[in-house]
């Protein structure tokens, strides 16, 4: 004869059997979509807690192995895109300095010039000053 504390016993283990059924379905979903896979980002699409994703060795272990396997990944991609972000930078930073070249050159000249031109003038004031 089954007595209630069994059929209590019995009933939460299944509710913990299917608990753990649907955390590991959401972890699989994440990993096909590429989402990230931690602790963190499981708790809050399954809002089970980081204790029980912890104690529970099955999804431990799951979550263990979808972190180490995206994490090769994710840094040639990083990296790969720093790599592009900064060309970009660095492509634009050249073309700053170009155009201040440019301008700097221009206005150098210009000064220059007008110096020559002012210097001209004060000889020939001079010049008058001292015939006088």
């Amino acid at each position: 004869m089954i007595n209630k504390t069994d059929k209590i016993v019995e009933m939460a283990k299944q509710k913990s059997e299917k608990r753990e059924r649907e955390v590991i379905i959401v972890i699989d979903k994440m990993i096909k979509k590429g989402e990230k896979v931690s602790f963190y980002s499981v708790q809050k699409n399954t809002s089970a807690s980081k204790s029980y994703l912890y104690k529970n060795k099955k999804i431990k272990n799951k979550i263990d192995e979808a972190r180490n396997e995206s994490i090769p990944k994710r840094k040639d991609e990083s990296k790969d895109v720093i790599i592009k972000t900064l060309q970009i930078q660095n492509k634009k930073l050249e073309e700053t300095l170009s155009e201040l070249k440019n301008n700097n050159n221009d206005s150098y000249k210009e000064k220059c010039e007008r110096l020559l031109n002012e210097n001209k003038v004060l000889k020939a004031q001079l010049k008058n000053s001292y015939e006088y």
